[in-house]
């Protein structure tokens, strides 16, 4: 047990305090005795003495005899075959603990995350079962978990680090973490884990030019590793399709595998080398890739809807050589690698439903962070139709799907025609389908329902009181009807007492009436009543919905086909979404120019055809409106999204809306037009690119000479998780420009790198970086000399055990406890003596008093009573015994006078007499 002192030169300073103190008492001395006089100096020396050493520090340093174990624990993908060998070990180390030790469990991987706290079991602190921190097993970082480790262990007990690994680091560097700790005190012991091991061969590299020009051949070297000599298979991929396939002999050590790849067609393409080994441990660890651009001519990736929607724009396209493919939807790539084989995507009347979701964001994030064009195409399936609100789809384009608030619709007026699906259950669903279009009217629109039994049982009426409607719908009977024309009659009765409402007739039903149905859809079509049909094919008979489809497209409307009653609701809510939401705004116009564009490609706006509708839509506050209807919504809307351009034509492209203008010889011009404003720069020879992976991270080298001053070079990276990135890229050395981005995550990291200038792109590259596997997989097994390596730069060493981690010598610490607060106390304990002493004056007299107040209340004498009140005390008690006074002697009254209030004493002695009597 020792003494410290945090601040000494402040000790030194304040000891003149008290020396002031006794000069002062020596030079004027105060006016108090002797020994009064001292004391109050002593006392005042005493609390000077305790405030100095207060403040500076003083501190009572103690040696600890309890340990804090930190158990640092690795939870990376090359152990996970030892995990509970790892946690028994944790629990052994937590078994060892002695009265008072603490406990720490601290995980890694890529980072470190605290899976417990030091705590001490023994005195109720948290006990550890199982692990319950993931942290990123693609990579081990142990020096990021002894550093953590290190700043975790409590200032009141010996600090000691256990280390658990196989030893196989790929991030930060064990050795210096472990001397750190070294440093401060904390002693660092290992404890392997036991990773099993066996035959193993893993593919190490695939080396592949980054870019090639069109039509050239290249070679790639694939570079294998086995610890076994055997005979494996290598496959090597183009994309998807086997370009070499052959049995290799691998040796003891490293392979090298040349392989020629014929001609790819312009574009990103992914090579993929599999390696089939017969003995092996690892499969994770087979593959390798690499990614090559090859340099030409733009192409497009023409989407439509429906097969034949897209030959207008594919047409156009072709004549402008920019290379379309036609494809439907289901082929859109779902990843960048696929998506960056085109320069510009083209969606024609597509509905977002047909896309899912990895489609959507990779077309976003193609936009976005590689540049790659999007224009989208109207059409009744397109934008707000379409369902774009809400997606990624809706996020990339200049306009969103929301109506404009200034757009006046008519209402809508829509009778459903329905017939039972002869099964109980299927006419409950076809009730909560009709409720659910119910549901999206608004109180302006009209709905009736005809059902094959009564005709018209719910008359049309506004949607002003949707229960009440609702409750008609429920007690519906529907019926079988053998004809539906009746039924069909009757609603567009009803329909045309509404002139001024968009008018719509839903037939749902199996098609097995007997009518002629494309006769009367073209019969209601007249009337001005659009006519949409949803065949349940209940009965297998594929000529009752083609009778069903007949209706529909007689009547301009849609049809929808569905073996299963319960996708009805399904159905009928996307053929309202479609048909009675107030998208589609019909009436002919000519556009007007809103902004100047290259988007029209110089042509004239007035020498566009009139159009006769368009899809109702809002442009972002970042859009351009290039053509605008008479009601300023958007026609033709572009923006700048990210690195890349996106295009939206709100009309469609099939005649629908545009029959004079894709007739006419500008409309073919102006469809390439607005593809090609899409399209990015093209690969710049000028900008060289190069990526690399070191660790988890990706490095740019971006080389570009003679850029003016200015001018900055960004990289644009879109990884595996479409999530995008921007890296500033600094220069290096003349031309040289240099960055690194995370790559944690296995798969695909496109990289663009641009240089603008005053905010124009002046060059642009892309590239890209293939991760294939997780590094864990490249090195396995336990590393023993690392291991000791790590023990000896701690100052510990390879426990054979969790029980011998409590056999080591420990260093020895200090811990300083402060007695700040204890001599501040004293001194304001001491202060009121102090006090006391010079101001407190006590005499004889003073203890006398003091002596008799302290004195026990039996101890003290009475008080006299005063003679007036014994006399009066005298006559009440005669009073009492019946006796009258006895007569004084005359002489001796006449000689002595009265004594003083006599007569008041007599007085008082008769009333208190009488008073008594009377009570």
């Amino acid at each position: 047990m020792a003494f410290s002192v945090g601040h000494p030169a402040l000790l030194a300073a304040g000891l003149v305090a008290p020396l002031a103190a006794v000069v002062v008492w020596l030079l004027m001395p105060p006016p108090l005795s002797r020994l009064r006089s001292r004391l109050s100096l002593a006392l005042r020396v005493g609390i000077l003495l305790l405030i100095v050493a207060a403040l500076s520090g003083l501190a009572l340093n103690r040696v600890p005899r309890s340990q804090a174990l930190i158990a640092v624990v690795d939870r990376s993908a090359s152990v996970n075959a030892a995990g509970d060998q790892e946690r028994q070990a944790v629990l052994g180390l937590q078994r060892g603990l002695h009265t008072g030790d603490q406990l720490g469990v601290v995980t890694v991987g890529q980072q470190a995350l605290v899976e417990q706290p030091p705590a001490a079991p023994s005195q109720g602190g948290p006990s550890f079962t199982d692990f319950s921190t993931v942290p990123n097993a693609n990579y081990t970082n142990l020096e990021a978990g002894l550093r953590l480790a290190g700043s975790v262990e409590p200032t009141d007990a010996r600090h000691h680090v256990v280390l658990l690994s196989d030893g196989r680091q790929n991030l930060g560097d064990a050795l210096s973490g472990a001397r750190l700790l070294h440093a401060q005190g904390i002693r660092v012991d290992v404890m392997p884990v036991t990773v099993p091991t066996g035959a193993e061969a893993r593919v190490d590299a695939v080396q592949a030019p980054s870019t090639l020009p069109a039509g050239a051949t290249t070679q790639v070297q694939v570079q294998l590793n086995s610890n076994t000599a055997q005979v494996a298979t290598l496959t090597v991929l183009l994309d998807a399709a086997v370009v070499y396939r052959a049995p290799v002999s691998l040796g003891t050590g490293e392979t090298q595998v040349g392989v020629g790849i014929p001609a790819p067609s312009p574009g990103f393409h992914t090579l993929k080398a599999q390696l089939d080994p017969p003995q092996d441990t690892y499969s994770e660890n087979n593959t390798g890739a690499a990614l090559v651009q090859v340099l030409g001519p733009p192409r497009v990736l023409v989407v439509e809807g429906a097969k034949g929607e897209g030959a207008n724009v594919s047409a156009a396209l072709k004549a402008a050589s920019l290379n379309p493919q036609v494809v439907a939807p289901g082929a859109v790539p779902d990843n960048l690698p696929d998506l960056a084989a085109y320069q510009a995507v083209a969606l024609v009347n597509v509905n977002a439903s047909t896309l899912n979701a990895a489609q959507m964001q990779a077309l976003q994030s193609g936009v976005r962070d590689l540049g790659i064009g999007l224009s989208a195409f109207g059409g009744p399936s397109s934008m707000g139709p379409g369902g774009y609100a809400g997606t990624p789809l809706d996020a990339t384009l200049p306009v969103t799907a929301q109506i404009p608030q200034q757009l006046k619709k008519p209402p809508v007026a829509v009778v459903l025609v329905m017939e039972t699906m002869e099964n109980s259950q299927a006419d409950q669903v076809m009730r909560g389908a009709a409720k659910a279009v119910v549901d999206q009217l608004s109180p302006q629109d009209s709905v009736g329902l005809a059902d094959g039994a009564s005709g018209m049982v719910v008359p049309l009426q506004p949607v002003s009181d949707k229960s009440k409607i609702d409750q008609a719908i429920l007690t519906t009977g529907f019926g079988d009807p053998p004809s539906y024309t009746p039924l069909l009659n009757a609603a567009a009765t009803a329909l045309t007492a509404q002139p001024n409402a968009n008018k719509y007739i839903i037939l749902v039903g199996d098609g097995d009436a007997q009518d002629d149905y494309p006769g009367i859809g073209r019969a209601l079509a007249a009337q001005g009543i659009n006519n949409s049909a949803i065949g349940i094919n209940v009965h297998s008979q594929s000529s009752f919905m083609a009778a069903m489809r007949s209706f529909a497209d007689a009547g301009g409307g849609s049809f929808y086909e569905s073996d299963d009653p319960s996708q009805l609701p399904q159905l009928l809510l996307q053929e309202t979404q479609k048909s009675l939401k107030p998208w589609i705004v019909p009436g002919t116009f000519t556009p007007q120019l809103g902004s100047p564009s290259a988007s029209l490609g110089g042509i004239d706006p007035a020498s566009l055809p009139a159009l006769d509708g368009y899809v109702a839509s809002t442009p972002k506050p970042a859009a351009e409106v290039v053509l605008r209807s008479p009601s300023n919504d958007p026609v033709l809307g572009t923006w700048q999204y990210g690195l890349g351009r996106a295009l939206a034509w709100t009309s469609d492209t099939n005649g629908l809306w545009t029959r004079s203008l894709v007739s006419s010889p500008v409309g073919g011009t102006l469809l390439a037009n607005m593809v090609a404003w899409t399209i990015p720069l093209g690969q710049d020879p000028a900008l060289s690119l190069q990526t690399t992976l070191a660790g988890d991270q990706g490095h740019i080298t971006a080389q570009i000479a003679n850029l003016p001053a200015g001018t900055t070079v960004v990289a644009s990276v879109a990884g595996p998780d479409h999530q995008g990135v921007q890296v500033p890229l600094s220069t290096t050395a003349v031309g040289r420009y240099e960055g690194n981005f995370p790559a944690s995550q296995t798969g695909s990291y496109l990289v663009k790198v641009t240089a603008s200038e005053h905010g124009q792109v002046t060059h642009a590259a892309l590239g890209g970086l293939a991760v294939a596997y997780s590094a864990e997989y490249q090195f396995l097994g336990t590393d023993p000399a690392f291991l000791q390596e790590i023990a000896k730069a701690g100052g510990g060493r390879v426990l054979p055990g969790a029980g011998s981690a409590f056999t080591v010598a420990l260093p020895k610490i200090e811990v300083k406890e402060s007695l700040a607060f204890l001599l501040l106390a004293v001194a304001a304990m001491a202060l009121p003596f102090d006090i006391a002493a010079r101001r407190l004056v006590l005499t004889r007299d003073d203890r006398t008093a003091w002596a008799e107040a302290l004195q026990p209340p039996e101890a003290r004498v009475p008080a006299a009573v005063e003679p007036t009140l014994e006399r009066l005390k005298g006559r009440l008690d005669k009073q009492k015994s019946g006796r009258a006074p006895a007569a004084e002697d005359p002489a001796v009254a006449a000689a002595a006078p009265p004594p003083a209030g006599a007569d008041d004493d007599d007085l008082a002695a008769r009333l208190l007499a009488r008073r008594r009597k009377q009570g």
